[in-house]
């Protein structure tokens, strides 16, 4: 999935035209596995995190189950 980063101040950015640029991911089931890259272009410069020479394609997170209890620390 593709999303755009927008500094709108509706897409978790800040307020609307200060240069910061956010996105929001579709929501996904507790327990999936989320992996992203971020790829932005302008006209002085582009970003890729991570970047093209790293070794590692993706970044990732766990999507966090709310439902799940424990004195012990979850790790998901």
């Amino acid at each position: 999935v593709q999303v755009s980063m927008l500094d709108d101040g509706l897409s978790g950015d800040g307020a609307a035209g200060d240069d910061v640029y956010g996105a929001q991911i579709p929501g996904q089931l507790a327990g999936t596995l989320v992996r992203y890259r971020i790829e932005a272009s302008g006209t002085i410069a582009d970003m890729k995190f991570p970047r093209e020479d790293d070794t590692v394609l993706y970044t990732g997170t766990a999507v966090i189950d709310p439902a799940l209890t424990s004195n012990l620390p979850i790790l998901q």
